[in-house]
C-alpha cells in the first residue's frame, strides 16, 4: 500500500513539474492551449519520430536495469576503488553542510526535475515548432545512453553511500523508500558516468541553442541543482560527474547535425510504408 501511494504521489510530482515548467517557457499561452497546440503537432511523423526513438532508449534503458545486476555477478569486477581514488572526500565534506530544507530540494531536483525539464524543454520545441531541436535533444538522450550503456554493464561502480561509511544517502532522510523505488530505473552500480550530469549538461545545451531566456535560465538552473544533487545527496564520486560532463560533450558534438539523420529515417520509415501498402494492395 505505502509503495501504490508513492508512486501515485511520484506521477503527481512529475507531471505537476512538467505542466508548471513547460508554463513558465511558454508564459503568454494558457496551459490547456499550450498542451492542445503539443498534442496536436507531436500527431507529425517528424515528432512522432522522436517519441519513437526515445521510446526505443528507454526501453533499452530498462532492460539493462533488469539484467544489469546478472552481468555484474558474471563479470565479477568492482572498479568502485578505481574511480573512488579522485576526490574521495568531497563527497563526505561536501555533507558536513547538510541540512533538511537543502535536502528536500536536491532530492527533488534529482527525481522529479531531472525528467521534468526534459519533457518541457521537449514540449516547449514542439509548441514553437522547433523541429530541429527536438531532434536534437531526443538524439543526444539516445547517443547518451549508448555511450554511456557499455560502462554501466562492463563498468561497474557502486554509489558512495554503498562504498563509504562516511557518507550517508541522504533521501533516506525523507523516506528510503525513494530511492527503493528509483532502483527500478538505475541500479546501484551504474554510477560511472553520472547519467543525470550528462543529460542535465545536453538538456542545457540544447536550451541554449534556442536562444530563449527563458528556456536558458530554467535548463541551466535546473542543470546546477541536478549536478549538485548527485554529489551532495551521496550518489556519484566527483569522478563520475567529470566523466558525464565529456559524455554530454561528446554527445553534443556527435547530434550537431541530428536534422539530417531524422531526415534520413523519416525518408525510410516512409519507404517502407509505401512498400507495405503497395504489398497490401496487390
Amino acid at each position: 500500500m505505502i509503495r501504490f501511494e508513492y508512486s501515485i504521489l511520484q506521477t503527481f510530482l512529475l507531471v505537476a513539474s512538467i505542466f508548471v515548467l513547460t508554463k513558465a517557457m511558454i508564459p503568454a499561452t494558457p496551459l490547456p492551449l499550450i498542451l492542445r497546440r503539443v498534442r496536436d503537432r507531436l500527431l507529425e511523423s517528424s515528432y512522432l519520430l522522436c517519441l519513437f526513438v526515445a521510446f526505443v532508449a528507454s526501453l533499452i534503458d530498462f532492460l539493462e536495469t533488469r539484467f544489469d545486476s546478472r552481468i555484474t555477478h558474471a563479470i565479477h569486477k568492482d572498479f568502485t576503488p578505481l574511480v573512488a581514488r579522485v576526490g574521495s572526500h568531497w563527497v563526505e565534506n561536501l555533507q558536513h553542510f547538510r541540512n533538511l530544507p537543502l535536502t528536500y530540494v536536491l532530492t527533488y531536483a534529482y527525481i522529479w526535475l531531472f525528467p521534468a525539464v526534459t519533457f518541457a524543454l521537449f514540449f516547449a520545441f514542439v509548441y514553437y515548432d522547433r523541429e530541429e531541436l527536438a531532434q536534437f535533444l531526443t538524439a543526444t538522450y539516445f547517443t547518451n545512453l549508448l555511450v554511456e550503456l557499455p560502462f554501466y554493464l562492463f563498468f561497474p561502480v557502486n554509489e558512495v553511500w554503498a562504498s563509504d561509511s562516511h557518507v550517508r544517502l541522504l533521501t533516506d532522510r525523507i523516506n528510503p523508500i525513494i530511492m527503493e523505488h528509483f532502483r527500478t530505473v538505475s541500479a546501484v552500480d551504474n554510477c560511472f558516468p553520472s547519467f543525470h550530469t550528462s543529460l542535465a549538461l545536453l538538456v542545457a545545451i540544447a536550451a541554449w541553442r534556442s536562444r530563449d531566456l527563458r528556456m536558458i535560465v530554467i535548463s541551466t538552473l535546473s542543470a546546477v541543482l541536478v549536478v549538485a544533487s548527485t554529489l551532495y545527496l551521496g550518489i556519484h564520486w566527483p569522478l563520475d560527474v567529470v566523466s558525464g560532463v565529456l559524455a554530454a560533450a561528446i554527445c553534443a558534438t556527435a547530434c550537431m547535425n541530428a536534422s539530417a539523420v531524422f531526415a534520413r529515417l523519416e525518408f525510410v520509415l516512409n519507404e517502407l510504408r509505401q512498400f507495405a501498402v503497395d504489398k497490401i494492395s496487390i
